[in-house]
């Protein structure tokens, strides 16, 4: 983006248990529990570094995560779950999940390389593992190669199409690529699958959004909202459709709800300057931008509106 702060902290799979027939290989009974202890370690350390995963999800649940959270840093967590990984690889060379599995942790401490290589070699071991070809999927579209990407999600939806985030992450690329149409489709594909997770719902909403059609995109906002309301992006793609509407108010108390729900968010800050100098009051416009500014001092949105309103930055 990014205006929603879209980026591969994400925002849905590791698969540790998969709801889907037709899943990845489970590991062999020698070394399952290693691979499933491994994978707890993963997972709690990526909860701790950014509460990306729920408990049972891996990075295509961060396919529905990463709308709605920062980008992740390599940390002493993730260095520590990798190197338990290969621990588990080295003494069960042919198990597939542990590749998927260390590729995750990989990709969430942004060793992109490293990720692909471990993505690919899951497959070679499983070439009907579509969660690993959706992982590398997400992977090549955080290093924007897109056209892998994909290919990648072409795969994941031949082998398994009633799997929902596949569409959601292909539906992100075509959106970079301003292919809002193709996006549009893969959007709603993936809802009348999964009507559960908000991702789908919150994208679609900005494509509406970008055509002018506000209700529906507050409509699809206010359902990823119920889904999860300790997100911030929907409430800002809301209150961008409540501003553009001239709902003044009601937009102001979105972005002030946005950045609370997200650490850091400038842009909601900047928004609710916006939002505050269309209901005339300048001094709150002016405390709003300066505190976007106070996170990223370069940003035009926020200059621009002390500029409107006759103070200096």
């Amino acid at each position: 983006m990014n205006i929603f702060q879209i980026s591969l902290s994400t925002p849905d799979d590791i698969i540790l248990h998969d709801k889907d027939k037709g899943g990845p290989l489970k590991p062999s009974r020698q070394f399952g529990g290693a691979v499933l202890a491994a994978a707890s370690l993963v997972l709690s350390g990526c909860q701790n570094a950014g509460g990306l995963l729920p408990p049972s999800a891996d990075l295509a649940q961060a396919q529905n995560e990463q709308t709605y959270a920062a980008p992740v840093s390599a940390s002493r967590a993730f260095k520590t779950n990798i190197a338990s990984l290969t621990q588990v690889i080295k003494a069960n060379p042919n198990d597939a999940s542990a590749y998927n599995l260390r590729g995750t942790a990989y990709a969430k401490a942004r060793r992109f390389e490293a990720a692909i290589k471990d993505f690919s070699k899951a497959i070679a071991l499983n070439p009907h593992y579509y969660q690993a070809y959706n992982n590398r999927a997400m992977t090549y579209a955080a290093m924007k190669r897109y056209a892998e990407a994909i290919k990648d999600y072409n795969q994941a939806v031949t082998i398994a199409p009633r799997y929902a985030p596949a569409y959601t992450g292909r539906g992100k690329v075509y959106m970079k690529l301003k292919n809002d149409s193709l996006a549009l489709a893969d959007f709603t594909h993936a809802i009348n699958l999964d009507s559960g997770q908000p991702a789908p719902y919150f994208y679609r909403g900005v494509i509406y959004q970008r055509r002018g059609q506000h209700g529906k995109a507050i409509d699809d906002f206010n359902i990823a909202i119920s889904l999860r309301p300790s997100a911030g992006p929907p409430y800002l793609g809301r209150g961008k459709s409540r501003l553009a509407l001239g709902k003044f108010k009601e937009a102001y108390e979105d972005f002030y709800i946005a950045a609370r729900n997200q650490d850091g968010y400038y842009q909601a800050w900047a928004y609710r300057g916006l939002a505050a100098e269309k209901l005339g009051d300048r001094k709150k416009a002016e405390r709003a931008y300066r505190r976007a500014l106070s996170i990223r001092p370069d940003y035009r949105r926020a200059l621009e509106g002390l500029n409107r309103i006759g103070s200096s930055a």
